[in-house]
């Protein structure tokens, strides 16, 4: 083990562009309580990170999901909920946001159409607490207007959620030119 730990703390690890290759190797045993010190002592010299809460808000969705129950009553129906990490900026209860790229068609040329969803936060959450405004750090669940079919089932996974018209552009086609 330890001659392994030597030539891989020689090397620079090979994931260039990801933050793995910024990360300390530490030989560990949890069951023989091995080095669980020099784990502790490189989770102190961590730096948080470093968010900007004055940007326009922006969230990537990685849960979306339908809250109601089935049967419920048209009078009790709840929008759907998108959930992720906050990227950057602030959202608040009542603010009008977008997500991004939204319903996405096909016509009988294929020719593709984004739309993206437009609503308003009713809710925020964290764990199980109440919000009245959510910033980045931690998963925060949003309450939206949102139709919760759109919802159901993580259908929001990947999108981008933001302040009406302050999202990231969506492209329908990418030209790459290789060698």
């Amino acid at each position: 083990m330890m001659r392994r730990y030597r030539r891989l703390s020689r090397e620079p690890l090979s994931h260039a562009g990801t933050t793995a290759r910024l990360a300390p190797i530490i030989p560990v045993s949890a069951q023989l309580r091995f080095n669980i010190d020099a784990v502790v002592e490189a989770l102190c010299k961590v730096t948080p990170p470093n968010y900007d809460f004055t940007a326009d808000p922006r969230m990537v969705v990685i849960r979306s999901f339908d809250v109601n129950k089935p049967g419920a009553e048209v009078k009790d129906l709840k929008g759907g909920v998108a959930g992720g990490s906050i990227l950057q900026g602030v959202f608040k209860v009542g603010q009008e946001v977008e997500i991004r790229p939204g319903l996405i068609t096909r016509d009988a040329n294929g020719h593709c159409t984004c739309r993206p969803l437009r609503s308003r936060i009713v809710s925020l959450l964290a764990e199980q607490n109440q919000l009245q405004f959510a910033v980045p750090g931690g998963l925060i669940g949003v309450g939206t207007l949102v139709d919760p079919a759109l919802c159901r089932a993580d259908r929001l996974l990947g999108m981008v959620m933001s302040s009406v018209g302050k999202g990231p552009n969506v492209y329908v086609e990418i030209k790459a030119e290789g060698e």
